[in-house]
């Protein structure tokens, strides 16, 4: 079921800069080996078009759930995170507006900066 095209997913708002939500088209949620695929996931702005998309989308939660990985972080550590191979998340952490809150950095690495010209001054791409 997850190799099919029946799962859409909304734009994450960090990356609307301003614009209207809207749900992308129909796409599988694997893609390519069966035995090790590659994957476009996320829980919380993924939903199956249908009630068989719905069910098998909620066993691939609770599997993520089920067997996720911790890891600490420490100032100056860098993770990578490839988002075909793997799904990433952080923990709750309230602020504490007195210096030692976590700074989180997003960056994108991408094989073809087309895609992405209309909103770059340069190698930088302008997100709100």
């Amino acid at each position: 079921m997850l190799f099919l095209d029946r799962f859409r997913t909304a734009i994450d708002e960090s990356h609307l800069a301003g614009g209207t939500q809207r749900l992308g088209p129909a796409r599988p949620v694997f893609h390519g080996d069966r035995n090790r695929p590659t994957m476009v996931f996320d829980a919380d702005l993924m939903m199956g078009i249908d009630p068989q998309a719905i069910d098998a989308l909620q066993a691939l939660t609770l599997a993520v759930e089920k067997h996720h990985v911790s890891f600490t972080l420490q100032t100056g550590d860098l993770l990578v995170v490839d988002n075909y191979l793997a799904v990433h998340g952080r923990s709750f952490l309230g602020p504490g507006f007195d210096g030692t809150d976590r700074w989180l950095q997003r960056t994108f690495v991408v094989s073809d900066l087309a895609p992405s010209a209309g909103a770059r001054q340069g190698r930088v791409l302008a997100s709100a």
